[in-house]
């Protein structure tokens, strides 16, 4: 355990004589991975090796653009529905903490349909006018 100033000096100093013993010795633990080209073989300079990695990182972050254009998903962007709400209410895990509004979620799961239509309530106006209310009190 190091418990002062000079311990933690002959500690670095120890570590440091180790690195060297082994270095000089060849029994270094550090492992070279070689830098492959695409062909397999090896890249032998540092120069080969950093042309390589340009080479990787822009066949990786150059990729062309896809060729499909992504389609228009056929989704029900409408009110929420009283069976999505129990869906998600009965989807929570019990013995998760509180969130910001410091709501147990095994308070909702035991309020059964009493707390779901309160979530509709409180859901639908905002989905509907894509507002998010500051404070509950002000959805009308």
């Amino acid at each position: 355990m190091i418990s002062s100033n000079g311990d933690v000096e002959t500690y670095i100093y120890i570590h440091a004589c180790r690195g060297t013993v082994e270095d000089l010795s060849g029994r270094s633990h550090a492992q070279i991975v070689p830098v492959k080209y695409l062909d397999g073989t090896t890249a032998s300079t540092h120069e080969e090796q950093q042309r390589r990695w340009r080479q990787h990182f822009e066949l990786v972050l150059n990729c062309p653009e896809p060729k499909a254009a992504a389609t228009e998903l056929d989704l029900d962007t409408g009110s929420v529905s009283i069976d999505e709400v129990h869906k998600a209410i009965t989807s929570l895990k019990n013995g998760k903490s509180t969130g910001i509004d410091r709501l147990h979620l095994e308070l909702l799961k035991a309020g059964g349909s009493t707390a779901a239509n309160s979530l509709l309530t409180l859901c639908n106006p905002a989905w509907e006018s894509e507002n998010v209310p500051i404070q509950i009190g002000v959805i009308a």
